[in-house]
C-alpha cells in the first residue's frame, strides 16, 4: 500500500512538475479594446420618435395585439379583453366589442391588494 501511494505521489509531482516548467510556445498578449465609437451607425442619436402621440384607451391597459384592416382601420385587444377600433379618420379609439380578457391575472391582482391592504389594517 505504501508503494502504491509513493508511485502516486511520484507520478502526480512529475505532471505537476511538468506543467509548472516545460517551455511552451505560447506568448501571452495583452488585449487592446477598440476606442469607443459612441452612439454611431444602428445606435445614433436620432429624433425618428419625437413626435410620437400617445392615445387615451378610455380606461383599459395594454394592448394585448394590434391588427390593420384594409381600410387602414386599427383593431386593438386590450389586457381586459375589450376590442377597440381607431378609424383612419379619427385618432381616439372606440368601443367594439368585449372579450374574456385575463380573468386569472386580473384576480390575482384583486387578491393581492386585498391581502396587502390586510395586512396593513
Amino acid at each position: 500500500m505504501k508503494k502504491v501511494l509513493l508511485v502516486s505521489i511520484l507520478l502526480f509531482g512529475a505532471m505537476l512538475a511538468y506543467l509548472l516548467l516545460w517551455p511552451v510556445a505560447v506568448e501571452p498578449v495583452a488585449w487592446k479594446a477598440p476606442a469607443n465609437p459612441g452612439y454611431s451607425g444602428d445606435y445614433a442619436v436620432n429624433q425618428e420618435l419625437q413626435n410620437l402621440q400617445h392615445f387615451s384607451l378610455a380606461g383599459f391597459h395594454g394592448a394585448e395585439d394590434i391588427v390593420a384592416d384594409a381600410a387602414g382601420n386599427l383593431y386593438m385587444a386590450t389586457h381586459e379583453g375589450a376590442i377597440l377600433k381607431m378609424s383612419a379618420a379619427e385618432v381616439q379609439w372606440g368601443f367594439v366589442a368585449q372579450g374574456a380578457g385575463h380573468t386569472d391575472t386580473h384576480t390575482h391582482r384583486q387578491t393581492h391588494r386585498h391581502r396587502h391592504t390586510h395586512r396593513h389594517t
